[in-house]
């Protein structure tokens, strides 16, 4: 069993961001892991930007302590830096970031 997740949200299907939130909250709350990180990337900035109940559900996630990212490059593309970092996203280059997980032994997941 992998002890340290990373979960990938790169999918702009609304669905799959939800399905997303809620395998990331259930983990959480089981403690079946040691630690989950959740990142953004691609449609799913767009997306989750655009959508206040996903954007509850990324409140509800927070509240359970885990932080998420976006990539700065995709929200700049997309023209929603300013909405993401105000509803908690931190901006980082997500590529060196996922890279860093992964030889940290994180086992990425991507939805």
């Amino acid at each position: 069993m992998a002890k340290k997740i990373l979960i990938i949200a790169s999918s702009g299907d609304r669905d799959m961001i939800k399905f997303t939130f809620g395998f990331v909250l259930n983990t959480k709350k089981s403690q079946s892991v040691e630690d989950i990180k959740l990142f953004f990337f691609g449609p799913s900035e767009k997306t989750i930007s655009n959508d206040e109940d996903l954007q509850k559900m990324l409140a509800d996630t927070i509240k359970v302590g885990i932080s998420p990212l976006a990539c700065i490059n995709v929200s700049k593309a997309y023209n929603v830096s300013s909405i993401l970092e105000k509803i908690g996203f931190s901006l980082v280059p997500i590529g060196q970031e996922i890279i860093k997980k992964i030889n940290d032994e994180y086992l990425p997941l991507t939805f």
